[in-house]
């Protein structure tokens, strides 16, 4: 599907181009005007990940709480 028209369950089940162990989520940040943040929120949810918007006022607030999954 294109993406205006994906869903998280688009997502599920792909496999990432490299082979890893475990499980990867992706845990995005839209920063500025020009960011896609549907494909993010698809990306993210497909994986199990997080998806979020930060500007200059809390971009060190949004790696502060990124920093606790890892």
């Amino acid at each position: 599907p294109q993406i205006d028209q994906a869903t998280p369950a688009d997502a599920h089940g792909v496999e990432p181009a490299v082979a890893t162990e475990h499980h990867v989520a992706l845990f995005n940040i839209g920063y500025g005007k020009d960011s896609d943040l549907e494909a993010m929120r698809v990306l993210a949810e497909g994986t199990n990940g997080v998806s979020t918007t930060a500007d200059p006022s809390n971009i060190l607030r949004v790696f502060q709480v990124f920093g606790k999954y890892f």
